[in-house]
């Protein structure tokens, strides 16, 4: 009897969905969780970088004189564009090709935040990113960097970091309407 009652047991298959349902819940919610996280990163990235356009665009389009106080004006639209809950920055300079050095050089640059103003040295690694130029162009490089901090813990901490350049976006445009965007540091 007992042991009729044991093997009636084993082959028993009342349940098997329960189990099933709390081994698999914790994967199914994880998954879930993780695509939130993605998706989320993926949509910062992405309206940091529209942002970062509009920024420039904005800059482009400038006839007179920026200064300091412009450029912290724009880092406050960057912000609000961005729904920024952490401290956000950006950087402008104006470059131009030294065709006597052979290399880019700044004519002016600003920044918010506690990022300095790149210098003539300093902008050498940023080469990269902008254009060949003839002699006489000027192009606007504009930085800006977003921190990331995802909802969830699920290993995306890298992307926290402005090294990682995630939310970091380089955009070089020319000046529209003018030969050169001036800067004056007293306005």
């Amino acid at each position: 009897m007992m042991l009729q009652r044991m093997r009636s047991f084993v082959r028993s298959e009342r349940g098997v969905i329960s189990v099933e349902a709390i081994m698999i819940l914790p994967i199914l919610i994880w998954a879930f969780i993780g695509s939130f996280t993605i998706f989320e990163a993926f949509r910062q990235r992405s309206i940091s970088l529209k942002a970062t356009y509009a920024i420039a665009d904005m800059l482009s389009r400038q006839v007179d004189a920026v200064g300091p106080d412009d450029i912290d004006g724009l880092n406050e639209v960057f912000a609000y564009l961005t729904f920024a809950r952490d401290p956000a920055w950006i950087r402008v300079t104006s470059v131009y090709w030294d065709s006597v050095q052979n290399k880019f050089r700044r004519q002016w640059s600003d920044s918010t935040g506690e990022y300095v103003a790149l210098t003539d040295d300093t902008l050498q690694p940023m080469a990269q990113y902008i254009p060949a130029m003839a002699t006489g162009d000027t192009v606007l490089l504009v930085e800006s960097y977003l921190p990331f901090k995802p909802v969830f813990d699920m290993g995306l901490e890298s992307l926290t970091r402005a090294q990682s350049g995630w939310t970091r976006h380089v955009i070089v445009t020319r000046p529209r309407f003018a030969s050169q965007v001036i800067f004056d540091p007293s306005s």
